[in-house]
């Protein structure tokens, strides 16, 4: 589990975090993209020893659990700079 740190809203520039978290949730859909494609396919999931199919599962999971925070915190920000103006 990750760990969370909370930041003034007065310490955060809005404009560069919604872009940091923009970048990330980036990398987090290209990898989703990837383990989709990954459990899609139907001779990994036939050939694949069942502990790795299921590593890709979890891997789905938690991906999908990443982006959910992530949407939260754009949200957050974005409420945050409109606050500011």
């Amino acid at each position: 589990m990750a760990a969370r740190l909370v930041v003034p809203p007065d310490l955060i520039e809005p404009a560069n975090e919604l872009q940091r978290l923009d970048k990330r949730r980036q990398k987090i859909e290209q990898e989703l993209k990837k383990s989709r494609g990954k459990l899609a396919n139907d001779s990994f999931v036939r050939n694949a020893p069942a502990d790795v199919v299921e590593q890709e599962r979890s891997r789905l999971v938690e991906f999908e659990r990443t982006r959910a925070g992530l949407t939260r915190q754009i949200e957050q920000v974005r409420a945050l700079a409109q606050e500011r103006a």
